[in-house]
This record gives structure tokens, sequence and C-alpha cells, in this order.
């Protein structure tokens, strides 16, 4: 019986390239380290149903920084804005970070099924990463209960 060889796990990397580049977890790491976030929102009372709130998560990172370097490097300005759109790592981390902010904003109340729309773009040397939300909240009794009644 042949076996192979086992093979070193290759050494970490900012960018990975597969059907197209994208972040890393340790690329992802990098952008975030260097992110300054801005959050607004408001909840609306829907007449007898439960309040929905509306928001925006500004997640900004100025790519002339140091830490940055490599990657901005590596990838240039609009090839970061496609690794990022590319990386599923990083949509999810932006969207945990959203759902803190709601989860801030909004308490007692709990967000429910969030509807998220994630946007990427650059503009005077910054990477603007926007969190769209539109969520419905559940309170304090609703918690515990999905629509049936029943506890989840």
């Amino acid at each position: 019986m042949g076996l192979k060889p086992i093979r070193k796990a290759a050494g970490r990397t900012l960018v990975s390239e597969i059907r197209g580049r994208f972040l890393t977890s340790l690329g992802q790491q990098a952008l975030l380290a260097e992110a300054e976030i801005a959050s607004e929102g408001m909840t609306e009372e829907a007449g007898g149903e439960n309040p929905v709130y509306h928001g925006s998560t500004l997640v900004t990172v100025v790519l002339d920084g140091d830490n940055l370097a490599p990657l901005v490097a590596i990838l240039g300005d609009a090839g970061l804005v496609a690794a990022a759109r590319r990386s599923i790592g990083l949509h999810v981390r932006l969207i945990r970070l959203a759902r803190v902010e709601v989860e801030r904003r909004t308490a007692p109340l709990m967000p429910r099924d969030m509807r998220v729309e994630v946007e990427f773009s650059v503009e005077a040397r910054r990477l603007l990463m926007d969190i769209g939300v539109e969520c419905p909240l559940a309170g304090p009794a609703e918690q515990a209960l999905d629509g049936a009644g029943e506890e989840r």
C-alpha cells in the first residue's frame, strides 16, 4: 500500500486564490484590526405588531496604514474590494458585528430574523463596508417562544 507523504501546512497568508482572490482569516483580521465602526438606526412601531429595527453599521478602514501595506500591495484598492466581496468569512464577521450593534441599541428587545445587505466600496483611500439591517424585534416574553407558541 503506497502512502503519500504528509504535506506540511502552507504558511500563513493574507490572500488565497480559488476561482478568484479572497481574504484568508489572517487577512480579515488584519483588515478589521484597523477598522473604525459607526452605527445608526431606529426602531419603528408597527400598529399592534412587533417593532422593527432599521439600521446601518459602517465599518471604515484607512488603507494607508502600515499594518495593511502588504495586503494593499498584493491586491491594490480594486482587488481588495473584490477579495472582500468574495470572502464569506468577512461577511460573517461583519454580520455578527452588526447584530451586536442591533442588540446593544434595542435591549431589552431581541432581534429575530435579520435581513442584511453588505456593500463594499473604496473612497479616498478608505475601504467602506456598509451593513444594512432590518429585523423584527421580540419582547422578553416572546424570546423563548416561536410563532406556534412552542419553546425553541
